[in-house]
Formats: C-alpha cells, structure tokens, sequence
C-alpha cells in the first residue's frame, strides 16, 4: 500500500539533508520533522476514522508510525531540538504592578510616574524560555499509545458485552472494577452462598439472559477475529509485527473471558446445587459450561496465535 504523503516527504527531505547539513544543524532540523510527520499522521487518523471505522484509522496510524521508526534508524541521530518561545509573564506582571499604581498616573505625578514607566521596561520585557524536543521520544510514545489504543478498540468491539457482564456483576457484588481476574477469583471464593444466590437472581445473569450474550459474543469473535487479523495483514506485512500486535489484542480479550468464566460458573455452580434446583436448572448450567468452554477457545485460534484448531 502506498504510504501517507507527510511521511514520504518527511523522510525524503531527511534524506537529502542528511549529508548536506551540520550534524547540529541536522538534528534540530529532524527533530521538528519528525514532530510535524506525528501530527500529521494524528489527523490522517483521524481522517480515516471518519470516513471508514475506528479500527481502520488505528492500523493507519499504528503503520505509518512503525515505518517512520524504522526509515529514521539509519540516520542514527538523538532527533533532539531546542524550541524557543518568549514567555510574556513577566510583561503582565509588570503592566498589573503599573494598574495598581493608578492613583500616582492620575494625579499626573511625574516623579511616580517616571518611576512605574521605568520598572516596566526594567522588568517587563519577555523572557525567552527554551524547551529540549525530543523527537525520537514523541514518536515512541505516539506508537506505544496508538498501539494500546488499537487493542482497547478492537477489544471493546469484540467483547463489549462480556465487559458490560462483568461490570454488573462487581457492581452487585462490591468488587472493585479494577480488580484482575486473579483477584475476582479470591473474591468470589470468599463470598457467602446467599451473595453468590443473590448475584444469580439479577436479571442480567437469568440463565435466558446470560445464554443470549454468549452466544452473540461467540458469532462476534468468529467473525470478527479474522476480519481484525486479515486487516492487519493488509496494514503491517511482518509477520513478527503482526503478532506483537495481535498479543494484547488475544490477552485481553481472554482476560474478559475468564472473568465471565468465573462469574458464571461460580453463579450457576450454586442455582444448580440448591436444594429445589430442577432438571431445567442442571441443563442450563450444562448449556452455560459448553458456551464458556467454547468462548475461551476462540480467541487465539480465530487470530491465528495458536491454542485450537481455528475451525
């Protein structure tokens, strides 16, 4: 595919210079390229996130920023600058002292008045204030950010019932909506019999409610999983990169799998032991099991990581 316009021109430019210009001279030069090339990209994101979906602007932007980290390696330079800017506070502090000398201006007092005029230009003028540009530092913060940003997306899309489910649940139960899967697990194990009852009560988790969102979030990821990864491969052509890319995509959503895993079969665990629990109730629990099961096999499989037989 073709690459963005601001980045070829940026590395072409670069290119050129490289060998024409001071190193100090270079460096400076780059670092405000390569600021200007983020910028830019930021808003063909942007642009692409509007005119075709959220995901697609991510792997815009998280493709055309891996293309500009690798193309600057072999200039092998630090792409820092100084950027200058005049800091006027001093002025307004200056001109807020010569207000509040009011009176002596009114009263035409030119000895007070000569005085104000010149602890004004005294203390008034601009200062200038430098700030170090680190070039190269912007441009791996903007990719670490874009990254996260693309496996919080594609997640949320895949698996955004399964996050509402879980949510509801720790909302009930008082569990923090921080708390790891690790922590969920020690939390439900110390929770008495009638709270683990109560939780299975909520309409949310009915055994009607709870087999129509897993089975929506099953077609979800078997569709959904190889449009994310055949995307990918049309955006990022290493192999190596694609699967750097597509692991916290796969944790992820097999951390929201596992907190629904524990949720529901600690839940359905006890409806089906209660004393008046029916053949109905034992069969739903079976029903539950099964999608579970299947839901964490998804993931990895459906990427293309491994852990199943991808049918």
């Amino acid at each position: 595919a073709d690459w963005y316009k601001p980045l070829r021109n940026t590395l072409l430019i670069l290119s050129r210079l490289y060998n024409v210009l001071d190193p100090h001279v270079f460096e400076d030069l780059s670092a405000r390229c390569v600021s200007a090339c983020v910028r830019a990209l930021l808003q063909g994101s942007e642009l692409v996130r509007r005119r075709s979906s959220p995901m697609h602007g991510d792997l815009f932007l998280v493709r055309h920023l891996l293309l500009l980290r690798e193309e600057l390696l072999p200039f092998n330079i630090r792409f820092a600058a100084v950027e200058r800017v005049l800091d006027f506070s001093p002025t307004g502090a200056a001109i807020t002292r010569l207000v509040a000398s009011s009176r002596a201006l009114l009263r035409m007092d030119s000895a007070a008045l000569g005085t104000a005029l010149l602890q004004l230009a005294r203390e008034g003028l601009p200062r200038l204030a430098e700030t170090q540009v680190d070039g190269k530092k912007k441009m791996d913060d903007a990719v670490r950010l874009a990254c996260s940003r693309l496996a919080q997306h594609v997640v949320g899309d895949l698996a955004g019932p399964l996050r509402s489910l879980s949510a509801k649940a720790r909302a009930f139960l008082a569990i923090a909506p921080d708390a790891g899967t690790a922590e969920l697990v020690e939390s439900m194990a110390t929770l008495g019999h009638d709270a683990v009852a109560g939780l299975g009560r909520q309409a949310f988790m009915s055994p009607q409610r709870l087999s129509m969102t897993l089975r929506g979030v099953v077609d979800t990821l078997n569709s959904g999983c190889p449009e994310f990864a055949e995307a990918l491969g049309l955006y990022v052509a290493n192999p190596v990169t694609r699967a750097v890319l597509l692991r916290p995509v796969a944790q992820q959503l097999e951390e929201a799998v596992l907190d629904v895993q524990q949720l529901v079969r600690r839940t359905t665990a006890v409806a089906a032991a209660a004393a008046e629990a029916s053949g109905q109730a034992q069969q739903h629990h079976a029903e539950l099991e099964a999608l579970l099961q299947q839901l964490g096999d998804i993931p990895a499989a459906k990427l293309g990581l491994g852990g199943g037989d991808g049918a």
